[in-house]
């Protein structure tokens, strides 16, 4: 429950901070992960390998952001590592799949009605939020 209230709020605060200043901050990401990382010790809800897998989707988020010239952003990637020890790897990936689906979804719906163009930046954070909000309304 504390654990889906922190994840929750550090979610709320990057979708916010992405959606006005197109930035996901560094102080907040280093602050709800050692909450999350704490909360992850605290209250285990599954292993330590899980975790650090769940994190290492974010590393992988990383080194993509870094080969595409910074088309995906290192705040998503970072937020991705973060969520690992909120959600373990493989409801991360249940949480990235879905947050890439709704973000693909609404960029084909704006490119249709011509409000984008194909090299428009979109803020993914909104997104991921939206995703982590499905997944708890809606448990596979």
């Amino acid at each position: 429950m504390l654990n889906n209230l922190l994840f929750s709020l550090f979610l709320l605060i990057c979708a916010i901070t992405d959606l006005i200043r197109g930035r996901i901050y560094l102080g907040v990401i280093i602050c709800f992960g050692l909450l999350g990382i704490l909360s992850f010790f605290l209250f285990p809800s599954f292993s330590l390998p899980e975790a650090l897998g769940g994190a290492a989707l974010g590393v992988l988020l990383l080194a993509l952001s870094h080969f595409s010239g910074g088309k995906i952003g290192s705040g998503d990637a970072f937020m991705l590592m973060v969520s690992g020890f909120y959600l373990g790897i493989f409801e991360n990936l249940r949480f990235l799949m879905l947050g890439m689906l709704l973000a693909a979804a609404l960029s084909i719906l704006l490119l249709i009605l011509k409000r984008v163009r194909r090299n428009t930046a979109l803020p993914f954070a909104p997104f991921l939020m939206l995703s982590f909000a499905i997944l708890k309304l809606f448990p596979m």
